[in-house]
């Protein structure tokens, strides 16, 4: 077994995305780890990156439930700009003007954030399709070695056929031979 050294270069905490895309990267590299330990780096990449994701879902449904409340303060933002709403009910739509500008910022932050899950999304479509293209080729290529060896035992029966009928042949000359001396 070889022996792993290594140093702390920190010891601040980091993000969960920061320490799945980290992990992902050793998992990637090439450490000449036993086939084993590979396994296990590897499982456990994944379930970085899954829990990463998990997370992201949860933050945004969450964003989701609190843009549905502010959307419903919006309505009434809508009510005092048509006149719609007087007195106090206008003051509380002035207040609402504040909110509005940072429902327009998370409006922007949500946007942002459900593009990159889009992204990852499309990135996981195309790793798949790949291993699917990747395991139709080892399926052929298998089939082509089934069919290679067939034919291989098939050539091999035709040569042993002749190789025998040529043994035959010699024999019943030897034995005509033998007869005739």
């Amino acid at each position: 077994m070889k022996t792993v050294t290594g140093s702390v270069n920190s010891a601040k905490p980091i993000s969960l995305s920061k320490a799945a895309t980290l992990l992902s990267g050793f998992v990637s590299s090439e450490t000449q780890a036993s086939p084993d330990v590979s396994a296990y780096l590897r499982r456990v990449s994944a379930a970085f990156t899954e829990l990463r994701s998990f997370h992201r879902e949860i933050r945004s449904a969450n964003q989701k439930s609190e843009l549905q409340e502010l959307g419903r303060a919006k309505g009434i933002d809508d009510l005092v700009e048509n006149g719609n709403l007087t007195g106090d009910e206008s003051v509380h739509g002035r207040k609402q003007d504040k909110k509005k500008s940072k429902v327009n910022k998370e409006e922007d932050v949500v946007e942002g954030k459900v593009m990159v899950k889009l992204e990852d999304e499309e990135r996981n479509k195309e790793r798949k399709k790949k291993n699917k293209d990747e395991n139709a080729i080892d399926k052929q290529l298998e089939e082509e070695r089934k069919k290679n060896k067939k034919k291989k035992s098939k050539k091999e029966d035709v040569i042993d056929e002749k190789l025998e009928e040529e043994r035959k042949s010699k024999k019943k000359k030897k034995s005509s031979k033998e007869i005739d001396a």
